[in-house]
């Protein structure tokens, strides 16, 4: 029950997210942001009436209302933040600044609990909520004050735009890419700690083995974005893959009994999925935004819906996945499908790369050759021409 609590915010995100980007043609970014910062810290400040709160099915449907209520407004913050970002900044720019995002996402995510302990040692369990809960009002003077009231596009535009957008391969590859990414996270933090008690670390140190991955998830995107901007997204993701690959398969160890597990080969591991997680989910931004360049404006809200989607879905099922296979096949069974999953990516996307270099260039080949003349000319043709 506990976990199904827990996880209630990402499967919230999953489902609203998108119909958020779907329909922000309707509602002004900045009153969405204000709407969903207000609903994030009002939830927040509801957790403090718990202890309040007396017989156990109406405490659990209290805490599943205020789950749903922070998952909604997570939704709602990050389509639109992602809405801003993506109609602010050029598209050849595109994942470089998401990268940044990440970084102080990641930042907060690490410091979070931290804080969050420090407050309820010293302050009890309400007061640690309602200054969270105040902490999380705080941005909503400056959104008020200094963020642009844009709107998306129209309605038209959007409904085809749509339409076109699911019929996209890369759509979907860039989903699972995103979400099994996400999902091994998920899987580390839900079986990690469980994994390391034979050499009874202590929990400092088991604490430090969990901020690996996510630590280097957060150094390393802002280089993977410069490089996505500059060289494409799509081998990014390949090697991502492969390193994910090869870190379940370290940390297992998989196949079981191939050598003996050791700290230093798990920490090799986790830096592995760490690095390969940034090497997807940066460029993926990147990649769809590229592939999707030719509908127009009208589909950045869109896919402002989308990846918090793709996330949010990986995060819900990465934990359920890593201890059911934990449960039923063993710690290191699981990893090994894990890492199988990323091999198996590693496949598929060599096919896609393989289709789409000889798909291109037949359709080169088959272009009349005054065609490729004029093509020639007008890329040497200069912008600006002197009198």
């Amino acid at each position: 029950m506990i976990g199904i609590i827990l996880g209630v915010p990402e499967l919230i995100i999953f489902i609203v997210a998108p119909i958020v980007g779907k329909n922000l043609y309707r509602i002004p970014y900045k009153t969405a942001l204000l709407v969903g910062y207000f609903l994030f810290s009002l939830a927040v400040a509801g957790y403090a009436i718990l202890p309040l709160i007396s017989g156990k099915g109406a405490y659990i449907a209290v805490c599943v209302i205020l789950r749903c209520f922070d998952g909604f407004a997570g939704a709602v913050i990050e389509t639109v933040t992602f809405a801003y970002l993506i109609n602010a900044v050029p598209s050849s720019e595109l994942s470089y600044y998401f990268a940044w995002s990440e970084v102080w996402t990641g930042l907060g995510a690490m410091i979070g609990p931290p804080i969050g302990g420090f407050l309820y040692e010293y302050t009890g369990f309400q007061i640690t909520f309602i200054l969270n809960a105040v902490f999380l009002a705080i941005p909503i003077v400056p959104i008020a004050v200094y963020f642009e009231n844009t709107t998306g596009q129209g309605e038209d535009d959007t409904e085809v735009s749509f339409s076109t957008l699911i019929s996209l391969r890369w759509l979907w590859l860039t989903a699972i890419s995103s979400t099994l990414a996400v999902l091994a996270f998920g899987a580390l933090d839900s079986t990690l700690e469980l994994h390391l008690k034979p050499f009874n670390l202590t929990p400092t140190q088991v604490g430090l083995l969990f901020l690996i991955p996510a630590f280097v998830y957060m150094i390393a995107g802002p280089i993977c974005g410069n490089f996505q901007d500059r060289i494409g997204g799509k081998p990014l993701i390949l090697v991502g893959f492969v390193l994910q690959a090869v870190g379940f398969c370290l940390i297992g160890p998989y196949p079981v009994g191939i050598w003996k597990s050791k700290i230093w080969i798990i920490i090799m591991g986790l830096l592995g999925i760490g690095l390969g997680g940034s090497l997807i989910i940066i460029p993926a931004v990147g990649v769809l935004s590229a592939e999707t360049a030719y509908l127009g404006e009208s589909v950045n809200e869109l896919l402002s819906g989308l990846f918090p989607s793709f996330y949010a879905l990986g995060s819900f099922i990465g934990p359920i996945l890593g201890s059911g296979f934990g449960q039923i096949l063993g710690i290191a069974t699981g990893y090994g499908i894990f890492g199988g999953l990323s091999a198996l990516m590693v496949f598929v996307l060599a096919l896609m790369a393989i289709y789409e270099y000889f798909y291109w260039k037949k359709e080169y080949l088959s272009t009349p050759l005054i065609n490729k003349e004029q093509e020639k000319i007008n890329e040497e043709t200069p912008i600006i021409t002197s009198n």
